[in-house]
């Protein structure tokens, strides 16, 4: 009858060990995915505020993204998979349960080491086992008195996915709103060699000039044309650099009353790239 005793305390044990575990891992896996769609948007709008701003070149878009990707991993690895992988054993449970239980539940390791009646030299002799199964009867009101709800501090996971869903209500709201500034701004993004402009006042078209470059003879002129429409200002800039320099050369051009413009290299001995920036827009790098 004693052995049947100890041996169903042992099965309780196992079975709020197991639902220790699997409370623990339903409130790791909230929070974790609390943080994780947390920081996800909250990272987002700065970075389209800021190509918005300032027209991100497209290496600087695939940073951004490639650091949105690294901190979204590294949170997920941290407050998710690596807490998740972690094998609680039996010991270790009730360990923490004993330390963090109110209500008195504070010896459920005794429990099982009495009810495995393993490494006690004191239970080789008879006094020493009817104490221990005085203090077994004792104890074994534990188990039913324990309420795993009250084990757990859920506040911070609860804080988490407020969190979370606050800034994703946030965003649909900007998504409703903002309109096409927000496909746009997801799309540079999430695309960094996305051609997709942000809307604007003023258009500089460059005309005769293929997206791959042209070629001109060594030592001839060559004549850059363009058309502005939209909000005209009066000069436009040509920012330009050839190999052999490095560094950029930027000069004002004046725009004709019909929105055309012209300027010529009057020498082309070695490769060169230029754009026009003028208003609110800025051409694409020939």
């Amino acid at each position: 009858e004693r052995e049947t005793h100890r041996y169903m305390d042992t099965r309780q044990l196992t079975r709020i060990c197991r639902s220790f575990r699997g409370a623990l891992r339903g409130l790791q896996l909230q929070a974790g995915l609390g943080r994780a769609a947390a920081l996800a948007l909250a990272l987002l709008p700065p970075v389209m505020v800021l190509d918005w701003w300032v027209h991100l070149e497209p290496g600087w878009r695939l940073a951004a993204l490639l650091a949105w990707v690294l901190a979204l991993y590294a949170t997920v690895w941290w407050t998710l998979l690596k807490p998740l992988r972690r094998a609680w054993t039996d010991r270790e449970v009730l360990r923490y349960l004993d330390a963090s239980a109110p209500g008195g539940a504070g010896m459920l390791l005794d429990l099982l080491e009495l009810s495995e009646a393993q490494g006690i030299q004191e239970l080789k002799r008879p006094e020493g086992k009817a104490l221990a199964d005085a203090a077994l009867r004792e104890l074994s009101a534990l188990p039913a008195q324990l309420r795993m709800a009250e084990v757990f501090v859920r506040g911070r996971v609860l804080r988490w996915l407020a969190a979370a869903g606050m800034l994703g209500v946030l965003f649909a709201l900007g998504a409703l709103f903002a309109g096409d500034y927000f496909t746009i701004g997801m799309t540079r993004f999430f695309n960094p060699f996305s051609r997709q402009r942000w809307p604007h006042r003023t258009t500089i078209t460059v005309n005769d000039i293929p997206e791959s470059g042209t070629q001109v003879p060594q030592k001839e002129p060559f004549t850059v044309k363009a058309l502005v429409t939209g909000d005209v200002p009066p000069q436009v800039t040509l920012s330009y650099r050839s190999e052999s320099t490095g560094y950029t050369i930027k000069e004002k051009i004046s725009v004709a009353s019909d929105g055309t413009l012209n300027y010529t290299f009057p020498e082309v001995s070695e490769p060169l790239e230029f754009k026009l920036i003028g208003g609110d827009y800025e051409s694409d790098t020939y």
